[in-house]
């Protein structure tokens, strides 16, 4: 190949170079521009929703800020007013006006309600749900309540995961049918740990739960057939378990101990109406009073 092929060889491919170049450059700003107009997206599902004091929840949110409901604000924390919607608290704590006129989170009359995630204290009540069906509790702090931490009146419902703690009532109050109160820690409240509420209920379940250090029972059972199954009860100023109101409970493989606090008379671990159905597997140790009552424990 001569000298002068050769370099018009170089010269065609350097032009060539120098093209694909300028055309990147120029891709490359009309994708820079294409970028830097495009709209932002939309927020995606785990967005947060900002609150207020007395805010109505129609559609599931994840809460975006804590709440203080207290002078001007004083009003319930939130309010539930749709069916099958989920309010998750994201960690974030409502906070009251220590008076008897407000709920933390207050659900009246509606099904398929999840509260979860969060943290609620100085209300009335922390959590109150009434009527419908199926709704469901978990992962909430409940502390300092006026009356109580966890008040669940719905069939088909659920407590789990939660604790309650220094209320001035009970912890966790339960009733109606089928009600389940699952792994939930209730210490220190001035009056029940766990409560279910007297009435013909039905398939109710207390089971896997830690009442401790509560004025008065650990778990108080007054229901029919509660099955009341691996709890831990300790150090509560009465009875561990008390289940005299229901006749037909099962009571299995629960703890007590160290209860009786105040010594009172009649008192004692677990304290069982005469044809409770026993389990087995119920311990019991250093109570005041008596260890069990009509449940063999060891």
């Amino acid at each position: 190949m001569s000298v002068f092929t050769l370099a018009m060889h170089r010269s065609s491919r350097r032009t060539v170079a120098a093209l694909a170049l300028a055309t990147l450059m120029v891709l490359g700003g009309l994708g820079w521009l294409a970028l830097s107009t495009r709209k932002p997206l939309p927020a995606g599902p785990h967005a947060t929703t900002p609150v207020h004091c007395g805010d109505t929840i129609t559609h599931s949110i994840i809460v975006g800020n804590d709440l203080t409901c207290t002078g001007v604000d004083a009003h319930n924390g939130l309010i539930v007013g749709a069916d099958s919607i989920t309010i998750n608290l994201n960690g974030h704590a409502f906070a009251g006006d220590d008076s008897l006129n407000f709920d933390g989170i207050q659900d009246v009359a509606h099904t398929g309600v999840t509260i979860t995630n969060g943290s609620v204290h100085d209300f009335a009540l922390g959590v109150v749900i009434s009527n419908g069906s199926a709704n469901h509790v978990s992962a909430i702090r409940a502390y300092s309540n006026q009356l109580g931490g966890i008040d669940v009146t719905s069939p088909g419902s659920s407590v789990a995961s939660s604790l309650t703690f220094l209320n001035g009532q009970d912890g966790i109050d339960v009733a109606f049918n089928n009600v389940l109160v699952t792994n939930n820690t209730s210490r220190e409240n001035s009056a029940y740990g766990i409560v279910v509420d007297g009435g013909a209920y039905t398939g109710v379940v207390v089971a896997s739960n830690r009442a401790l250090n509560n004025t008065a029972d650990g778990i108080i059972d007054n229901g029919s057939g509660t099955h009341l199954t691996s709890n831990i009860v300790q150090k509560n100023g009465e009875n561990g378990i008390d289940s005299v109101p229901d006749h037909t409970a099962v009571i299995k493989t629960n703890t007590a101990n160290y209860n009786n606090t105040a010594n009172a008379s009649a008192t004692g671990g677990i304290k069982a109406y005469a044809g409770t159905v026993d389990g087995g597997g119920n311990a019991a140790k250093d109570n005041q009073g008596f260890q069990c009552d009509n449940v063999v424990c060891v």
